[in-house]
């Protein structure tokens, strides 16, 4: 341009001058810079109406055009305005209520092109004293309110009144004006697009795709946690912080508790008498003390009940300490759920499952060996030689209070507590209870045995047509038996199975460790790779002399490049675990090995030990820290 003034220049007065855009000023204005230095880039820029015709429409795209005589226009890079999202100066979309209608309506000129000038974008401010309570909304941003929910689903049958709907859901009463509406219950929570995709995860490769190896070398999968395993712990986390959405007559906190999640509301509860003819609900809860995740019992309308007893009742199952009885954390009186409820709550064991929905109702069902059947009557065994040792009774004993929370097997009595609530003023014989339970604990085991024979899970009129052994049909003779029984007598007519129980509880238990101590350095070298990351390609960085060839600084970039960054001799990208493991470990011990780290055109070399790096990389990182 030598020989041209700026002030010959026509072109360049349409198209904006980039220091405005850059930098929100330019410096060359006063001095003759010909670009644009308005702050309205869109004062010419015309629209056609029928763009507008439907701004809800998802195929709403806007054909810009800067030239009226031709309907379409070619994009110039060069002429062409910046971009501005349209959030960053308006607070939401204008509704489209004037202008020429052209046979669709009235359009209105969309405010991103108005020529007034728009008021400079202010941030807000977060206040979180001044904000209101949060409602959960889906990826489409519309909210997640069950009683919102249309019943045009299609993919379920909860198409309920609101009353019957609540009342499934366990949440009280609605008003009246309420009942006439349709409801939809949610099947889940949060949507299953919204759920983790376990997926994503690379799966360990089949057996006949598995390379030999030799007695020293590894898979990937071999340094990390079992597939299976981890999306096992991840699913009972996903349970555990689960929610559910606001509304409706559940009660946002009860007593110490908020957070409350239905558990039972979309499928069949079981026994609904088994409180002494009083309905209950389940719920999931968070704890306001210390935060963890609780399960509730609520029995409804329970009334006439001293407090004294409440917490003696409290005080004395609190007492049973034993890993086959779920532990009871609190039992008190509440009417937030319009009522006088019991509530009763354990610790929670999330995605358990009952004997019941496990052998009898889940698919796929999970079979009974009679290895099962030895397990599940030496844990049930122990769990009544704890309550008995307390002088208390196990009430309700069936399929459907034993919940299975782990493997192999592992079994534990809930709902223990309440009844004793409720049986408050009566007469009670504590030692023809127990004994109750003995019969309880045979009848349990009869239900479970008779899923072993050929007709699947047919009732049977006799113990002896049952396909056992001959030491089990004893024990459950033994069990229902009118004679007295105690746990000491009865587990003497098995005492060789506890062997094989314990056994296997150790043997799983040394395989968790084992699995735990594969993750046991992935925290170290988070941390290291994280103090790495921090010092590593700062901007800064580029204009420092310490960081250049000739710096003190310079060994780091090399060996950053020397861990992540291998390639071949046909420069093909290496991704080799192994080497960043041993390179990362080395690192963090500090041990005297040298490595030749070279420069990528491979003119330069540098030679020095992980020691000196560590002592380098630590410096740097502490003096980032100042």
């Amino acid at each position: 341009m030598s020989g041209i003034g700026w002030e010959k220049m026509d072109w360049p007065k349409d198209i904006p001058c980039r220091n405005v855009t850059i930098y929100g000023f330019c410096k060359k204005e006063k001095e003759g810079c010909p670009f644009k230095h308005d702050s309205n880039d869109y004062t010419n820029v015309k629209v056609p109406a029928s763009a507008y015709a439907d701004n809800n429409s998802s195929n709403f795209n806007p054909i810009v055009s800067s030239n009226t005589g031709s309907s379409t226009s070619k994009f110039n890079a060069k002429a062409s305005a910046s971009f501005t999202p349209m959030s960053a100066k308006t607070s939401g979309f204008v509704p489209l209520n004037s202008g020429s209608t052209n046979g669709m309506g009235p359009v209105a000129e969309p405010p991103w092109l108005s020529t007034v000038p728009q008021q400079p974008y202010v941030s807000p401010t977060y206040n979180p004293y001044a904000t209101g309570s949060f409602t959960p909304t889906s990826s489409a941003g519309n909210p997640l309110n069950p009683m919102g929910i249309t019943a045009t689903d299609a993919g379920t049958d909860f198409n309920l009144p609101m009353a019957d709907a609540a009342a499934a859901m366990g949440i009280g009463e609605l008003s009246q004006t309420d009942t006439d509406a349709k409801v939809n219950l949610p099947i889940m929570y949060p949507p299953m697009h919204s759920l983790l995709q376990y997926h994503l995860y690379a799966p360990d490769p089949p057996p006949h795709l598995r390379a030999s190896l030799r007695p020293n070398e590894r898979m990937a999968q071999d340094l990390f946690i079992p597939n299976d395993l981890r999306e096992q712990l991840v699913k009972r986390n996903l349970a555990s912080l689960q929610i559910f959405p606001l509304g409706g007559a559940i009660p946002s906190v009860v007593q110490d508790y908020f957070g409350l999640v239905p558990l039972d509301f979309n499928k069949n509860s079981g026994k609904k008498d088994s409180f002494m003819g009083h309905k209950n609900s389940l719920y999931k809860v968070f704890s306001n003390v210390d935060g963890k995740v609780y399960l509730l019992r609520r029995v409804h309308s329970v009334a006439n009940v001293e407090p004294s007893y409440i917490s003696k009742t409290f005080h004395a199952w609190s007492n049973v300490d034993c890993n086959n009885v779920v532990k009871l954390v609190d039992l008190f009186l509440t009417t937030k759920f319009g009522d006088s409820s019991l509530c009763a709550v354990y610790d929670f064991y999330p995605m358990a499952n009952s004997l019941y929905e496990d052998h009898f109702v889940n698919f796929p069902l999970k079979p009974i060996t009679q290895e099962y059947l030895w397990s599940y009557l030496v844990q049930l065994s122990n769990a009544l030689n704890s309550v008995h040792s307390q002088g208390l009774v196990v009430d309700v004993l069936d399929l459907h209070k034993v919940i299975v929370t782990g493997s192999p097997g592992r079994i534990k009595i809930a709902d223990c507590g309440p009844l004793d609530v409720l049986k408050a003023g009566k007469t009670r014989d504590i030692v023809a209870e127990q004994q109750e339970s003995f019969g309880k604990l045979g009848n349990l085991l009869i239900e479970l045995a008779t899923k072993l024979g050929p007709e699947g899970g047919a009732q049977t009129e006799s113990v002896d047509n049952l396909v056992v052994d001959e030491k089990f049909k004893d024990v459950l003779k033994y069990l229902l038996s009118d004679k007295p029984k105690s746990v000491t007598e009865l587990t003497c007519m098995f005492h060789d199975k506890i062997f094989s129980v314990i056994n296997s509880s150790l043997t799983y238990a040394e395989y968790t460790e084992g699995v735990l101590s594969k993750e046991l350095e992935n925290g170290r070298l988070f941390r290291l790779i994280c103090k790495l990351n921090f010092i590593y390609g700062r901007m800064e960085h580029r204009i420092d002399v310490n960081w250049s060839e000739s710096g003190d600084k310079f060994p780091i970039l090399l060996f950053y490049d020397y861990v992540f960054h291998q390639v071949d001799a046909t420069g093909k990208n290496i991704m080799d675990l192994t080497h960043v493991l041993r390179c990362l470990n080395k690192l963090d011990a500090g041990v005297l090995e040298k490595i030749a780290l070279v420069t990528p055109d491979e003119m330069n070399c540098i030679i020095v030990s992980y020691k000196e790096l560590r002592d380098l990389i630590d410096t740097t990182f502490r003096i980032l820290c100042q």
